[in-house]
């Protein structure tokens, strides 16, 4: 890239961190931002994309529940989101006695509603403490995940929980059961005990 386009889009850039890199292609990065405003953040990534795309939707996630996040399968909601949670995480404890109160807080902080759906058949293995082998099939099946470093680091931040050698069996069993590809990469492995 020339220098002085690459200057012009640094400039663009620093005005709107959320500026499309070139109009030739469709392609947006978005870093920062909060968990507050993701909604209006992934609606103006659309709205700017969308054109160059041929594509014409507007805004709609005003109303959409995220995945997991109708509580009503399982409760009936206050409005409250905190009595709500608490609710849901009680009902899981009464239909799941037999998973660790510890476990079924995470799920339900992890997963929501779909803890239901995760707890619901048999559980297999334990690969590393509070993560078994439906919780890892779940993520391969419904969250996309193709190697340790999917289920440690990128879905959530389950590998700060958990030691190296623990780490390792997770990566082990990934690449067991998926394949080379799941092998972790060197940030899972070098990261202290």
């Amino acid at each position: 890239m020339a220098p002085d386009r690459l200057a012009q889009l640094m400039a663009m850039l620093e005005r709107d961190p959320g500026a499309p890199a070139g109009a030739d292609a469709p392609l947006l990065s978005v870093w920062g931002g909060k968990i507050t405003t993701f909604r209006l953040l992934a609606e103006e990534a659309a709205d700017r994309l969308s054109p160059l795309l041929g594509l014409s939707r507007g805004p709609w996630t005003r109303g959409a529940v995220l995945p997991g996040g109708d509580l009503s399968v399982a409760i009936r909601p206050t409005g409250r989101p905190d009595t709500d949670f608490a609710a849901f995480v009680a009902e899981l404890g009464r239909r799941h006695p037999e998973v660790a109160p510890a476990r079924r807080l995470r799920l339900a902080r992890a997963y929501g509603a779909q803890a239901l759906a995760l707890l619901a058949g048999p559980q297999g293995a334990e690969v590393a403490p509070g993560l078994h082998e439906a919780e890892l099939e779940y993520l391969r099946r419904a969250e996309w995940a193709h190697q340790a470093d999917d289920v440690l680091w990128r879905r959530g931040k389950l590998g700060l929980h958990l030691s190296a050698p623990q780490r390792e069996a997770v990566a082990r069993w990934c690449e067991r059961h998926w394949g080379a590809v799941a092998a972790p990469t060197a940030c899972a492995r070098s990261l202290p005990s």
